[in-house]
């Protein structure tokens, strides 16, 4: 099967490859975001005082977020994504004239990012001491139900990276959500059955926010890992 692509097709012109006339500069941005909010970065500005030629790579320092942190260059709404707890470069496609990006984070947090006039390798990496995101390493977030039929949070609040719950109980199902909060049979919830049933994020999924978990007895157990 095949899709026909119709319409207006008018090329844009961006800078991957380029050799910066004004050499290899970057401009230096502090981003304080507020949950639920974006900011938009204008260099528009820059690129007209030629302070700076275009930009072809952005590092993020994301060390210190239990959320993704996503960048969108707005005219070509390519998606720039930089996973929890991480630093590093990733090379962005834009507009020579017209550099707009958009930035987003589930969580409130400030975030020191480069925008690079020069071309620099993908790379991201986790820094030691950064709340577990490094590879191999995990948090045992094992607890029980505060209060039967009322849901409550895991890992204390904190977005995992990634987590697994299993239910060790012999006949009380749990429900668990990262996208709302937890309730039986509800949707954005995800059924963990009793008796050793289980549940853990796959390896192409970045959690949405907190684990919220539901138990319908109290004292119920529920065994967690996250990293």
């Amino acid at each position: 099967m095949s899709t026909s692509i119709t319409g207006n097709h008018i090329p844009v012109e961006t800078s991957v490859g380029l050799a910066p006339a004004h050499g290899q500069v970057q401009i230096t941005q502090s981003v304080t975001l507020v949950s639920g909010t974006s900011q938009l970065l204008n260099f528009v500005e820059s690129l007209n005082k030629s302070k700076i030629d275009f930009i072809q790579t952005i590092y993020a320092d994301n060390s210190q977020n239990s959320s993704p942190l996503v960048v969108v260059c707005n005219l070509t709404q390519q998606t720039l994504t930089w996973p929890p707890f991480s630093q590093g470069y990733i090379g962005c496609m834009v507009p020579r004239e017209a550099s707009f990006f958009t930035v987003t984070s589930s969580n409130s947090v400030t975030v020191n990012m480069h925008f690079m006039a020069m071309m620099v390798p993908y790379a991201i990496w986790y820094p030691a001491g950064n709340s577990g995101a490094a590879t191999g390493v995990s948090f045992d977030g094992s607890t029980t139900i505060t209060a039967g039929g009322t849901a409550q949070n895991l890992f204390g609040g904190v977005t995992p990276n990634k987590y697994g719950i299993y239910n060790p109980h012999a006949t009380q199902d749990l429900w668990v959500s990262d996208s709302t909060t937890a309730a039986p049979n509800a949707a954005g919830s995800i059924r963990v059955p009793a008796n050793g049933g289980w549940y853990e994020t796959p390896s192409w999924y970045v959690p949405l926010g907190a684990v919220s978990i539901y138990g319908a007895v109290t004292g119920q157990p529920v065994t967690a890992r996250r990293s």
